[in-house]
C-alpha cells in the first residue's frame, strides 16, 4: 500500500474487521484492511500439524447473544449447531453450565453499583449482554465445521466483495494532520487515509495528534498456547468444551473431533487443550504431554489406555490495548480514529448491530 490513499484503513482482518470493511465499502468508501500476518482471519484461522487434519488454532466459544448470532449466520452463511453436550466450568470436582458464570458476574456488578448508588450506570450495564441472569442454562452455538468453516466463509466474503487487503503489513506510526492521517509502516513505506479504524488488538507504536502531542498505546502481548492431540481412544464422559478453574497446566479443553470427523479413523479423537503460559514456558513438551494426558485420564475425558498418535503445539500472540487509552485516542482524534471493541466475539458484533443489520435481511 505504498504511497496510496484510502478513505478508510482498517487494522486487522478478523471477521469483525472484514464485516466493517464491507459496511464501509457499502457507503462508497475506498477501504483497505492491513494485517501483520500472512493469512487473513485473525484468531479465526486454522493450523496444520504434521499428521493432524487442519483445525482451528485453539479452543473457542461464542457467548450467547441472539442478534449477533443471527447476523453471523446470515452474513457468513454459517451452519450453526448447538454444542453437545453444552459447555461446562469445572472446579474442585464440581461442574456448572458455562453460562452460569454470567450469573455470578452480574450479581457482583449489581452489588457493586448498588453500594455506590450508581443506579443509572447499573441500568445501562444491564442493558448489554455482558450482564444477565438465567436459571435455565443458555444454549451455546458454534459453526459445525469450527473455525475452518468460519475462516472459509470470511475468505469467500473477501473475494465476493472484492476487498482490498495488505497482508504482512505492520503499522508503526500514525500522524493526524489537518487534511487526514499519515501512516508510516514498519518497512518504511508511507500512505494516507481519511479515517483509521483500530480494534482492541491493534498494535501501533505511536499516534501523533495535530497539536504535536502523541500517545503510545499501552499494548500488552498475551500468548494463547494450545496443543492438539490426535488420540486412539473413546470418550468415557462426553464433553464439548470445558473451562478448568483449578488446574496448574490446563485452563480449557475442546473436543474438535466432529469438525474433522471425515478425516479421522473411527477410533480416533482430536482434542485441543489450552495451556497456562507459565507452565508452558517452564516445562519441556514431553513433561507437558505427560501431565496433560494424565489429567485428562483422571477426569475421564479419555480412556486409561488411550494412545497418543500425533500432537502439535502452537503459540498465537494477541495484543491488547488499554481501554482507557483507546477511548482517549478516539476523543482526541476529532473523529478521524475509531475503535472496534473486540474483547468478545459475539458481543463485538452486538455493539455494531444497528449498522451491520443493513448488510443482511433477517426476518
Amino acid at each position: 500500500m505504498k504511497d496510496q490513499h484510502h478513505n478508510v484503513v482498517i487494522i486487522g482482518t478478523s471477521p469483525l474487521a472484514i464485516t466493517e470493511a464491507v459496511w464501509q465499502k457499502s457507503k462508497g468508501k475506498s477501504v483497505v484492511n492491513i494485517d501483520d500476518k500472512a493469512v487473513a482471519g485473525g484468531a479465526w484461522t486454522n493450523i496444520k500439524h504434521d499428521g493432524i487434519p487442519a483445525v482451528e488454532i485453539g479452543c473457542h466459544i461464542w457467548e450467547v447473544e441472539k442478534s449477533a448470532t443471527d447476523f453471523l449466520k446470515a452474513f457468513y452463511d454459517l451452519n450453526l449447531v448447538q454444542f453437545k453436550p453444552q459447555p461446562r466450568i469445572l472446579k474442585k470436582g464440581s461442574s456448572i453450565p458455562y453460562g452460569w458464570k454470567l450469573n455470578l458476574s452480574t450479581l457482583k456488578y449489581v452489588l457493586k453499583r448498588s453500594l455506590r448508588f450508581e443506579f443509572k450506570r447499573m441500568k445501562a450495564g444491564l442493558a448489554t449482554p455482558e450482564f444477565s441472569f438465567s436459571i435455565v442454562p443458555r444454549k451455546y452455538l458454534y459453526p459445525k465445521g469450527g473455525a475452518n468453516e468460519l475462516h472459509a466463509q470470511v475468505m469467500n466474503k473477501i473475494e465476493s466483495e472484492k476487498l482490498d487487503l495488505s497482508l504482512n503489513t505492520e503499522l508503526k506510526h500514525v500522524k493526524l494532520t489537518e487534511s487526514g492521517i499519515d501512516l508510516k509502516l514498519k518497512n518504511g513505506d508511507q500512505s494516507t487515509c481519511d479515517k483509521l479504524i483500530l480494534t482492541s488488538l491493534s498494535s501501533i507504536e505511536t499516534i501523533e495528534f495535530e497539536d504535536g502531542s502523541s500517545i503510545s498505546p499501552e499494548t500488552k502481548q498475551v500468548d494463547y498456547i494450545h496443543v492438539h492431540l490426535l488420540l486412539e481412544t473413546s470418550i468415557p464422559k462426553a464433553f464439548s468444551y470445558e473451562r478448568w478453574m483449578d488446574d496448574e497446566y490446563i485452563h480449557r479443553v475442546s473436543d474438535m473431533t466432529s469438525q474433522v470427523s471425515d478425516e479421522l479413523e473411527s477410533n480416533q479423537k482430536l482434542l485441543c487443550v489450552g495451556i497456562h503460559a507459565k507452565k508452558y514456558h517452564a516445562s519441556s513438551h514431553e513433561t507437558l504431554l505427560e501431565a496433560i494426558i494424565e489429567r485428562m485420564k483422571n477426569r475421564k475425558l479419555i480412556e486409561g489406555k488411550a494412545k497418543l498418535v500425533q500432537h502439535g503445539f502452537n503459540v498465537f500472540p494477541s495484543y491488547y490495548n488499554s481501554a482507557a487509552k483507546l477511548t482517549e485516542i478516539e476523543a482526541r482524534s476529532n473523529g478521524k480514529i475509531s475503535v472496534l471493541r473486540s474483547t468478545s466475539f459475539t458481543y463485538s458484533f452486538f455493539n455494531h448491530a444497528d449498522r451491520f443489520a443493513e448488510l443482511v435481511n433477517i426476518s
